[in-house]
């Protein structure tokens, strides 16, 4: 056992080593580059060190209820009348048991009026509803409020799946929309019990009181988002899952704008993410830290006049467990204090000085650091830090 821990032991010091020679060279990089960063103007912010289209994880496997329902009897959706495909089973798979229509752009009724027999009422199990809608584009809104499972998909792409809804509820889902026209929607519904209401409907969101969040189904933020909502505050914990239906739970990007109003002080910008992040104010890029696992906190205090400011964060998630969290404080009232000028310094217009900000440690660290832990696991404490 004595030598199985030699043996450990200089197995981790060599990795630790190497490690520790790519870490000093990989900080004269980006200290080079940090030095560069912080006297960017706006429009000039640095990009991520990886290249687009270029991912070296895999996107995780939509969840269920992710895919379009293979419907047989459904080639294409009518664009005159909802088709409505009654089934037999509680999940909408094969021949439908019967086929019946209604004219319902808003459904509100009872789930089985449309079945063409009503004797047939006890053996339906599911049922789905299919239609091109004329939709808006844009960011819209489906609400749906029923009394058992249901998922939604616009255009292939799934919306809401609450398809083991304990309890009659009202449910949600956001989706954008890059041009208006029609759109296939498709609705499946099995009841908790034999008699049911279901209801959809759906708005277009064009005003977002707290946070416009844009969400890509890459780390880039490029493309159309496909997802754009009203997010209250930027500060979510997604730990392995995806921020949304339809979305991967890796490699995916957000971006949230707001305008704030604020009163004169200095103020206290901290910035905490897993992975890449960074927050722009009044165009500025005041925080920077676009690349894997920068953690933090990153903390930037800066003096800002009394108005509105325009806020931007960015952030990107390449793997792993996906949080972001971005905060502001006032810490100082009086800007015209000595102590004000001390502490805070930088000027409000433009804010392209540096100002206090403290970096992540870089991925050299991140390596020593599990290898350090790694080895306390599995040998125990070691003597030599």
């Amino acid at each position: 056992m004595k030598r199985v821990h030699i043996a450990i032991a200089v197995l981790v010091t060599a990795i630790i080593l190497i490690a520790c020679r790519a870490s000093a060279l990989t900080s004269v990089v980006e200290s080079q580059a940090e030095a560069t960063n912080t006297t960017t103007s706006a429009g000039d912010a640095p990009t991520s060190s990886v290249s687009p289209g270029y991912s070296p994880r895999t996107v995780r496997p939509p969840g269920p209820g992710a895919v379009r329902p293979e419907l047989q009897a459904l080639s294409e959706a009518p664009a005159d009348a909802w088709d409505v495909l009654f089934f037999s089973s509680n999940e909408p798979k094969g021949d439908p048991l019967a086929i019946g229509k209604t004219q319902e752009l808003y459904l509100e009724s009872h789930w089985l009026d449309a079945l063409p027999d009503p004797e047939l009422g006890a053996q339906v199990g599911s049922v789905v509803w299919a239609r091109n809608v004329d939709l808006k584009g844009g960011a819209l809104r489906f609400y749906a409020w029923s009394d058992g499972g249901l998922r939604l998909w616009v255009n292939g792409r799934p919306i809401i799946d609450w398809w083991d809804m304990a309890e009659r509820g009202l449910v949600k889902g956001d989706i954008w929309l890059d041009r208006s026209g029609p759109a296939e929607v498709i609705l499946a519904f099995h009841p908790l019990q034999g008699s049911g209401q279901i209801r959809l409907w759906w708005e277009q969101v064009i005003w977002f009181p707290a946070w416009r969040g844009e969400y890509y189904a890459n780390r880039y933020l490029t493309g159309q988002p496909l997802i754009v909502r009203n997010d209250p505050m930027p500060v979510f914990d997604w730990g392995l899952g995806a921020p949304a239906l339809g979305l991967p739970a890796d490699d995916f990007s957000v971006r949230w704008t707001r305008t704030l109003s604020l009163s004169a002080g200095c103020y206290r910008f901290a910035a905490e993410a897993s992975d890449g992040v960074r927050v722009y104010l009044n165009e500025s890029l005041i925080i920077n830290a676009w690349h894997e696992a920068p953690e933090g906190p990153l903390v930037r205090e800066l003096s800002l006049a009394a108005g509105d400011h325009d806020v931007v964060i960015e952030y990107f998630d390449a793997g792993g467990p996906a949080r972001v969290s971005v905060t502001w404080e006032r810490i100082l009232t009086d800007l015209d204090s000595a102590e004000a000028a001390q502490s805070c310094g930088a000027p409000p217009e433009g804010v392209s000085d540096s100002g206090p900000i403290r970096e992540a440690p870089n991925w050299g660290e991140s390596v020593s650091t599990a290898f350090r832990r790694l080895y306390r696991r599995l040998v125990g404490p070691p003597i030599w830090w």
